[in-house]
């Protein structure tokens, strides 16, 4: 028998291994379309390599890789990774792929000291290593620390999405954001449920680091960012002129911030960002804000500028880890501490009670314009008016 990490890239006809089925998952279009199917497989020396299973032949061989079942096959190609490959299972050189003349003969003798899962687990406190590459995942492991609760929404295209945060931890204390979508997050809530309280011990395979580090005022423009788009909206003078186009970023560690297209470009780059589609951004500058600029979006003191230079790529992934929007919600019965600032809005959640009807009206510069009152409670009611993009919001202690 072959062993998984002397094998080298190449057609192994008359070569054979014997492997146990470590994982097994299908790879999933947007529009459902079955893609392929990928699998790992461990051998008795601890060895472990991802493998595929083209759409092609799923149907012939999907059924044997059964999870934790030990099988021979026969026949397969080792094929070194692509040199733009990324987001591989773990760190490795080379993965197997299955072909119409492989042959798979599962193993029904007992096979002892033969192991299930072969991790290679990296130190919390060394992970920020892996943050600068998209080539491959890694291992970590860690106690769990203050668990959300699992959480569910219906994403753009009308599939309900659901996640769950939590922060592991190792034993100096070094910690770590988590978040495990679908199937993973169910899983985990269902494996956690009955547990009094935390800690427990958990072992991620094949997860990405991404590490968010500031961004910072300056001149340079050689910044490349991935990010969603949450929102956009066009700013204008006199009821028609365009001044240019706003939009909100948000990224994969929850942040957000505030980006500006001038009237100068907005016709080369406005219609390469649509709301909830996720983009590289390359050659930008991040400026301060000039301290006379009022009714920031939100608190922050820079926002990311567009320029000639600018490049937008559209990424196809579906990049479920970037949330469609971020907010920073401030309780009702604190917003009039907020009363007279000028500075930034600021977010809010509650119930509508009292939704008066739409109401139409033409401006000073006879645009026809729309608005809308109502009242958001929460421990108090406040009225809120909607017009345009903007929201006003007015103390009622009745």
């Amino acid at each position: 028998m072959d062993s998984l990490s002397t094998l080298q890239p190449g057609p192994k006809v008359d070569g054979k291994i014997r492997v146990r089925v470590s994982r097994c998952w299908r790879h999933v279009s947007r529009s459902g379309e079955l893609m392929g199917v990928s699998f790992i497989v461990v051998d008795h020396h601890a060895s472990r390599m991802h493998g595929w299973i083209r759409t092609a032949l799923t149907d012939r061989f999907e059924h044997q890789f059964v999870e934790g079942r030990v099988i021979d096959i026969q026949n397969f190609v080792v094929r070194p990774y692509r040199e733009l490959e990324s987001n591989i299972c773990f760190r490795s050189d080379k993965h197997m792929m299955l072909t119409g003349i492989t042959a798979i003969v599962p193993v029904e003798e007992v096979v002892p000291n033969f192991p299930m899962h072969v991790f290679f687990c990296n130190p919390l406190n060394l992970i920020q290593d892996h943050g600068d590459q998209e080539r491959y995942l890694i291992d970590v492991v860690g106690t769990v620390r203050s668990a959300q609760n699992l959480k569910r929404y219906i994403d753009k295209n009308g599939t309900e999405q659901s996640f769950v945060r939590f922060i592991l931890a190792n034993n100096d204390d070094t910690t770590v954001s988590v978040t495990l979508w679908n199937n993973l997050a169910n899983s985990f809530m269902a494996q956690t449920e009955g547990f009094e309280a935390y800690p427990i011990t958990v072992l991620i395979s094949s997860c990405k680091v991404l590490m968010h580090r500031d961004l910072q005022p300056t001149t340079l423009t050689n910044w490349r960012i991935r990010v969603r788009v949450s929102r956009k909206w066009c700013n204008t003078f006199g009821g028609s002129t365009k001044t240019g186009v706003n939009l909100i970023f948000v990224d994969a560690s929850d942040s957000r911030m505030h980006a500006w297209i001038s009237s100068r470009v907005a016709q080369f780059f406005e219609n390469k960002f649509a709301e909830g589609e996720v983009v590289h951004i390359y050659n930008f500058r991040v400026r301060s804000y000039r301290p006379y600029v009022t009714e920031r979006c939100f608190w922050n003191d820079k926002y990311i500028y567009i320029t000639t230079n600018t490049q937008v790529v559209e990424v196809q992934s579906p990049c479920i880890t970037i949330p469609e929007h971020v907010f920073d919600s401030v309780p009702l019965f604190s917003l009039s501490g907020f009363v007279n600032r000028t500075l930034h809005f600021t977010d809010l959640i509650g119930i509508i009670h009292m939704e008066r009807p739409l109401r139409h009206y033409v401006d000073i510069y006879n645009i026809p314009q729309a608005l809308i009152k109502f009242k958001v409670a929460d421990r108090r009611y406040w009225c809120c008016t909607i017009y345009g993009n903007t929201v006003t919001i007015i103390c009622d202690n009745n």
